[in-house]
């Protein structure tokens, strides 16, 4: 994506890339970042996303990472990110910085962003079987635990990642195999660290004045999630109900039914681009009775009747 990238668009390439459900939570209907947002595959276990946009308005966007290993370099601004309950913030501007992000089995990922904030980055992920072919067991045992690591940064990983941010989004067969070439020396220099007998030490951050905030939005999610009632959840979190939808309003914009409903229709529209659902199962996924209900608030969700999203991105 180059130019203006929107909340939806953000969306369905987070749903393309990570081949899981995505949300993107925003305050206001302007674009999200204006620049360039790119998610390019080298093969079945690497892909490379380059980051060159300045973010319009504060928002968030959320996945569920698979198990992974992801080395950022970031060269402008300051990022700030949550795995699983731990928030991490990474700020480039005394000189770049960069840091591993190990995901032992899938976690929730959330990445905020602020109005006006430059950023200016490069990611390499692999799968975990990706890097136990190369590094064996022992290795191996640094990706048992999902953590985040600083590593150090050499002017000739400066040099190629300058490189690696002016990869094109179409690239030959052999275009390709010469960035996935690039990509495994980068790979290789900043992994060196990880494996020395004194690796950098794992990142620790102050958690955020939110924090609190943000732990009970996750509780609250989870037991919705789980199918508790809302009178359940008020009483698990000892909270009164009006207490409560209060703070669904405050850091939702929502009732509870409302994200529920969005919730369900987001994981409705995953299975039906990933798993392959007909529009029946998805339906029924979607906790509707009737298909016809489900199409009318698929179609008013995401503007795009669920035969028409089906069509546009399983054409063949």
């Amino acid at each position: 994506m180059e130019g203006i990238i929107s909340a939806e668009q953000l969306s369905d390439r987070l749903l393309v890339s990570n081949g899981m459900d995505s949300r993107v939570a925003q305050q206001h209907d302007t674009p999200i970042a204006i620049g360039r947002l790119s998610f390019i595959p080298l093969s079945e276990a690497m892909q490379l996303h380059l980051c060159c946009y300045v973010e319009q308005q504060k928002a968030s966007n959320a996945v569920l990472l698979s198990p992974s290993l992801n080395i950022t370099v970031l060269l402008k601004g300051c990022v700030e990110f949550r795995v699983g309950n731990k928030f991490y913030r990474f700020d480039a501007a005394q000189c770049p910085i960069a840091f591993a992000n190990i995901i032992a089995v899938a976690e929730p990922f959330t990445r905020y962003m602020r109005s006006q904030q430059e950023i200016e980055k490069v990611t390499v992920s692999v799968s975990l079987p990706w890097f136990m072919d190369r590094f064996g067991n022992e290795d191996g045992q640094l990706l048992t635990t999902s953590k985040v690591i600083e590593l150090p940064v050499t002017d000739e990983t400066l040099e190629q990642t300058q490189h690696l941010l002016t990869t094109s989004n179409t690239l030959s067969k052999i275009q390709k195999l010469q960035c996935e070439g690039l990509a495994m020396q980068w790979l290789s220099a900043l992994i060196q660290p990880m494996l020395s007998d004194n690796p950098s030490s794992q990142a620790s951050y102050r958690l955020p004045p939110q924090e609190d905030v943000e732990v009970k939005k996750l509780k609250v999610v989870a037991l919705l999630e789980a199918g508790h009632t809302v009178e359940d959840v008020a009483q698990q979190l000892a909270m009164s109900l009006s207490s409560l939808l209060r703070f669904f309003k405050t850091h939702f914009n929502a009732t509870p039914k409302q994200y529920i409903k969005q919730h369900t229709l987001f994981k409705a529209r995953h299975a039906l681009l990933v798993d392959g659902l007909s529009i029946g199962e998805a339906a029924y996924l979607a906790r509707y009775d009737h298909v016809g209900n489900f199409i009318a608030a698929f179609k008013k969700q995401f503007g795009v009747t669920p035969m028409q999203f089906i069509k546009q991105h399983r054409p063949f």
